[in-house]
């Protein structure tokens, strides 16, 4: 099992991203809520897991065995509330690139100021969000982190 809790890598996550748009609310764990802001807002929560087998084959250092971690965090970007599609899309490109730009800068220990990341890749796409009957225009950033 890892020694990084799920608490610490969502909330490493949530604050370094939140330093990469303008957002009214990047929001974790408890303060997650079901209201929706009138600016742009993110909202991190991990999804799911799993470990590798720890076997005598996997050596990190004299035949010690390693069983790491994966884990996969979501980062859900909303820019508003859906009206031209050509503002919308302008709004959400310019937040996509920022968060892009801020997850390539993830290059140094410790990733995410979270000790114990190994590695991590990321994704993204454009997403429509229905939240409360209303439509939103943003982007969903999948992050799946190797834990030692």
């Amino acid at each position: 099992m890892s020694d990084v809790l799920l608490r610490d890598l969502v909330e490493g996550v949530r604050s370094t991203l939140a330093t990469a748009v303008e957002v009214e609310r990047a929001t974790a764990h408890e303060a997650l809520t079901e209201d929706m802001p009138d600016a742009q807002m993110l909202e991190i929560y991990a999804e799911e897991g799993s470990a590798d087998p720890t076997t005598k084959t996997d050596r990190t250092t004299f035949g010690g065995g390693l069983r790491q971690e994966r884990c996969q965090v979501m980062a859900d970007y909303y820019t508003r509330l859906r009206s031209s599609i050509g503002d919308d899309m302008a709004l959400l490109i310019d937040g996509i690139d920022s968060i892009r730009a801020v997850l390539n800068s993830q290059d140094h220990q410790p990733l995410f100021g979270t000790a114990g990341i190994v590695s991590f890749t990321w994704s993204w796409q454009r997403v429509i969000f229905e939240r409360a009957s209303k439509s939103y225009v943003g982007a969903r950033f999948t992050l799946d982190f190797r834990l030692k």
